[in-house]
């Protein structure tokens, strides 16, 4: 099984990988666990890296500077072309300094070839912000080119210490090494999720995976088998694209996609039945073989659109023109840029090449680092107030002692609450608190059990605090779904119970506010506010707002219309909450809800607003500045002045 020869089976495994992840990022239906494409191409590059390090090594041929400078001419050209393309776009476009730093700041990264460190420390792949990030794709080639460093350098060694001797030695090795990355992405995955999915110690297995396959040789000799095999692993692949969600991964559940892609290489071996339609289709090939530069473009496409066109939900017909513009790009890239690099014979000079990549690294870093001058303005005309706000207000002779909780939808409260405690001279804090006895899905073991531990937690609070008012936001919506509506995207499992898995998302939430509810009052708080949810924006307020005005020239009025939630857009995010908060206000009779919703109507009464007077009501889409939450006195007020 020789990686030099050509084999259109890859290709098309290729393809697969690659339309799995665009189909993932783009939300198409039952692609809600195309991302395992990534794992699928780990598994191809070790095989083939490997092959053709292996052959090398076994003709005596091998050089570490040409193996490195055909990876140059493989990577290089076609991401720098894409990375100043991405920049050039922001200096042009960005009305947000610090927007325009974030990406010029993972742009350097990429170039220096650890995107993937710096993007574990800045977000996780499955949060919402991370599709405001147009190079975040990047940190798969990360991975790839550091395993390039460390890997042929340990065949080297081991070829010569251990391969002459006895070849199976060599496979043990891998064996190990691939057992050792495998348990710990396995085990880890609990503790630190974003650590396994981003680092090359918990991916290495993947590509090692490929490096056993190439190794070993193995292949099936009937054309039975090898049919097998390959449907084998395309039912897989395809249970993995299909039925994954953005929970738990890699660790284990990444073993399935990696062994259908290593079953699909084995069986593709001179694979010669009618299964071939398939793994020498026409179309599919010539995907996998521009399957580079469609991975390098979807994502910079798919982000400026939704970031642009303020759109979460790719229907048909934006569908196929974001296909279109990707697919016409990649070949561009492809045919004008990746293709002649590698073939022409003047960038198979090495002068040429080093000298080339020199020249573009020193540029590219000129650039960056000299961001600030160009057409763009500082920080636009919309604005809001930043800051950090107490969790605690105490007095002496307090008129009331007010407990807010809940998640992030009760942080952007404490501004408001903190005043009108000065105000009026009561005693108020805000503990952070999550609903009692629920998971959506968790990312360690420790958030597992910190959850579990919830009810003891907020008990003891309340116990000892001796509250007159509760006041209870979450935003229960995002939690009830495990799905950010308004953004169109998933975000994890919907709500579950630990006590009771079977429930259904509402009568889960209905319990965990019931819950609390039974320990307010048990512990003597004698008013209950539930604060239902508030309006949210179609994308990140101020940055958007701020195009909107500079470049485009757009009035208020046109600007709360593209980004602000209409009311019937509302009424339908929110209908299954009020009926779970209605539900608790008929059954307890000091239980009572807080709409904030009417404060952010417009004149018409059609929609809400995000901006008033180059004021936003927003930081980002779904939380309230200080100028947001403030126009909520009112609502609170009456809380403080026993109105």
């Amino acid at each position: 099984m020789q990686a030099r020869e050509y084999r259109p089976d890859i290709d098309v495994l290729r393809a697969i990988a690659v339309l799995s992840v665009i189909f993932y990022h783009a939300h198409v239906p039952f692609f809600s666990g195309g991302y395992v494409g990534v794992s699928i191409f780990f598994v191809i590059s070790g095989y083939l890296i490997t092959g053709i390090i292996k052959r090398k090594l076994e003709n005596g041929t091998f050089s570490f500077a040409e193996f490195y400078e055909n990876r140059v001419r493989r990577i290089f050209p076609a991401l720098f072309f894409m990375v100043f393309c991405v920049m050039l776009f922001e200096w042009v476009t960005s009305v947000n300094v610090v927007e325009r730093r974030d990406v010029f700041s993972s742009a350097k990264r990429v170039l220096l070839t650890i995107p993937n460190i710096y993007f574990y420390l800045n977000t996780n792949y499955f949060d919402p912000a991370a599709e405001t990030m147009p190079l975040l794709h990047t940190w798969s080639l990360g991975v790839e080119e550091q395993f390039y460093f460390v890997f042929p350098l340990l065949l080297f060694i081991t070829y010569i210490y251990l391969y002459k001797l006895n070849k199976n030695k060599i496979i043990r090795l891998l064996s190990v090494l691939f057992l050792a990355s495998f348990v710990f992405s396995v085990i880890f995955v609990f503790y630190n999720q974003k650590f396994t999915f981003y680092m090359l110690p918990t991916r290495a297995w993947e590509l090692i995976t490929g490096s056993l396959l190439a190794y070993s040789q193995w292949t099936p000799k009937e054309q039975k088998a090898k049919v097998f095999l390959v449907c084998l692993g395309l039912l897989l692949m395809a249970g993995a694209v299909v039925g994954y969600t953005d929970n738990i991964y890699p660790g284990f559940w990444a073993l399935v996609p990696c062994l259908g892609a290593a079953l699909y290489i084995a069986g593709g071996t001179g694979l010669t039945s009618s299964l071939s339609l398939i793994t020498k289709n026409k179309v599919l090939v010539f995907i996998g073989v521009v399957s580079y530069s469609l991975y390098l473009w979807h994502w910079p496409v798919l982000v400026y659109y939704q970031n642009w066109l303020f759109r979460r939900e790719i229907d048909i017909v934006s569908a196929l023109v974001l296909f279109a513009v990707i697919f016409a790009v990649s070949v561009f890239s492809w045919r004008f840029i990746e293709k002649p690099v590698r073939q022409k014979p003047v960038f198979k000079r090495r002068g040429v090449l080093w000298t080339g990549v020199a020249c573009c690294f020193g540029i590219f870093m000129l650039f960056v680092n000299n961001f600030s001058f160009g057409v763009s303005v500082e920080n636009g005309r919309y604005r809001y107030t930043g800051g950090q706000y107490p969790s605690e207000y105490k007095t002496e002779n307090p008129s009331e002692k007010v407990l807010l909780i809940g998640d992030s939808h009760s942080g952007h409260l404490v501004p408001l609450l903190y005043s009108l405690a000065k105000e009026y001279q009561a005693d108020f804090y805000h503990v952070p608190v999550a609903l009692l006895g629920t998971y959506n899905n968790w990312h360690s073991i420790s958030e597992r059990e910190d959850r579990q531990k919830a009810e003891a937690f907020l008990t003891d609070i309340v116990r000892k605090g001796k509250y007159d008012v509760g006041i209870v936001a979450y935003r229960y919506d995002y939690h009830l779904r495990g799905v950010d509506i308004v953004r169109k995207n998933t975000v994890f499992d919907p709500l579950k119970s630990f006590d009771n898995p079977k429930l259904s998302p509402e009568r889960v939430l209905f319990a965990a506010l019931e819950k609390t509810v039974r320990i307010f009052k048990e512990n003597g708080v004698k008013r209950i506010y539930f604060v239902s949810s508030v309006p949210q924006a179609k994308s990140l307020v101020r940055n958007s707002a701020n195009k909107l005005d500079f470049l485009f020239g757009c009035d208020e009025k046109l600007i709360n219309f593209v980004l602000g939630e209409s009311r019937e857009e509302y009424e339908e995010r929110t209908k299954n909450v009020y009926a779970v908060l209605h539900e608790l206000a008929e059954k307890y009779s000091d239980v009572y809800i807080l709409n904030p919703a009417p404060y952010f109507l417009n004149q018409e009464k059609t929609g809400y607003d995000v901006v008033k007077n180059y004021v936003c009501y927003y930081p980002d889409d779904d939380h309230l500045s200080k100028e947001g939450v403030f126009l909520l006195k009112p609502l609170f007020e009456p809380l403080f002045a026993h109105e």
